[in-house]
């Protein structure tokens, strides 16, 4: 959303500056004069571009900025004065100039949810639904505290998740690195020595593998420039790409092990929202609607959007998970079951105890596949590297010796 620049009178004639951001012109215009001051000028700021922030918000501002807000919100102060205590509590100007235009907006009559998503830049759709569902059923202290913990498990999950790749990645970059010095420079020495030597002897095989990887390499290193630049093209433009994406993430999840993971987070993450909306009064049809925009796996994605049109349509929520087809069995056999019973915030509460588990006992079989596979891999591409290096380096030296 644009910002507009503006410099406005107040009844008592002093002139005053500012920054809102707002659609257009107009609507800055407005919201001066309900607030009693007579417009001098309105502009839209060109620079810096809105888009581009070199204040950072984390999940993690977020998460500080939800468990100040609540116990403000529980001791059921006004909404104005609260935004006015955070204001002082919070360390980003970002999150501080946003408090002072909400402050504003809600002045004038705004809802918070409203005055949340004119800054969609820290607070994102799935935020103001939480809002929203807690504005709905008039309990706003359970619903942000329902999200907080909610943002509190993305954070733990995606930081555990990455603990997890990150000893893979350096493994492969390593490995890759090492290759690549080996291959332009150690080997075609090597090569050259040998066949200074002109010794009549057997190449050993390990020795024939380094010596056709280097020979790839030095003659065809523009080929592998190109092609590893259209992978981080194609990868860049993914989302741009018809069809592209949704191969992508299918890809993933079929992968072995990290796949399941990846839908077992993606369920989760599907879940734990649904339940967050759902028990707070929002209609199952919205609460599947705004819970979409948790999934970042378009794969699972159009299963929900599926689901949606099942509902549309007549069918009931479990019979539209099941339809789908990416749904694991228990999340659509324990909604079923709170269908018949009448209780589907239950059975979506077991779904989420269930899968909390079993997210955490994947990771650790993952692990535990995961660690000895690249010790082998490892293990292997030195021994590799070994014999072809010394295997011609003993027969030299027993040739030389007769």
């Amino acid at each position: 959303m644009p910002k507009f620049g503006w410099k406005a009178a107040t009844p008592a004639g002093d002139v005053r500056t500012g920054v809102y951001q707002a659609v257009d012109a107009r609507e800055v215009a407005d919201r001066l004069r309900n607030e009693g001051m007579s417009v001098l000028s309105v502009s839209e700021r060109k620079w810096p571009p809105t888009n581009i922030h070199l204040e950072s918000i984390s999940r993690r501002d977020l998460i500080n900025f939800t468990y100040k807000l609540v116990p403000l919100l529980a001791s059921k102060m006004a909404l104005h004065r609260a935004l006015d205590i955070m204001k002082g509590q919070v360390n980003k100007h970002r999150i501080k100039n946003a408090l002072v235009m909400m402050r504003q907006d809600i002045s004038n009559g705004a809802s918070l949810s409203q005055a949340m998503q004119r800054h969609p830049d820290i607070f994102d759709a799935r935020y103001v639904a939480s809002v929203q569902a807690g504005e709905a059923s008039g309990n706003m202290v359970r619903s942000i505290s329902t999200m907080g913990a909610f943002l509190e498990w993305l954070d733990v999950t995606s930081k555990t998740l990455w603990a997890v790749l990150s000893y893979p990645i350096l493994v492969v970059v390593a490995l890759t690195i090492l290759s690549l010095v080996l291959g332009l420079y150690a080997i075609p020495v090597f090569i050259k020595l040998y066949k200074q030597l002109g010794l009549a002897m057997k190449t050993p095989w390990p020795t024939k593998v380094i010596f056709a990887y280097s020979y790839v390499l030095t003659h065809y290193w523009l080929v592998f420039v190109i092609v590893f630049a259209l992978i981080v093209l194609v990868f860049l433009l993914r989302n741009r790409i018809p069809g592209l994406r949704p191969m992508m993430d299918r890809m993933v999840l079929r992968t072995p092990y990290f796949g399941e993971i990846i839908r077992k987070i993606q369920s989760l993450q599907f879940c734990r929202f649904f339940q967050l909306l759902y028990d707070n009064g929002i209609d199952t049809k919205r609460s599947i609607d705004q819970a979409r925009g948790v999934v970042t796996n378009t794969v699972i994605g159009d299963a929900v959007e599926f689901t949606s049109r099942q509902l549309e349509a007549g069918t009931a929520l479990s019979k539209g998970l099941q339809l789908s087809g990416e749904f694991p069995n228990v999340v659509w056999e324990q909604i079923q079951v709170g269908e018949e019973s009448g209780n589907v915030g239950e059975a979506l509460e077991y779904v989420i105890r269930y899968y909390d588990f079993e997210l955490d006992y994947s990771i650790k079989q993952f692990t535990a596949f995961l660690r000895p596979a690249l010790v082998a891999l490892l293990a292997g591409v030195l021994l590799i590297l070994a014999l072809g290096f010394y295997l011609p380096l003993f027969e030299i030296a027993t040739l030389l010796n007769q």
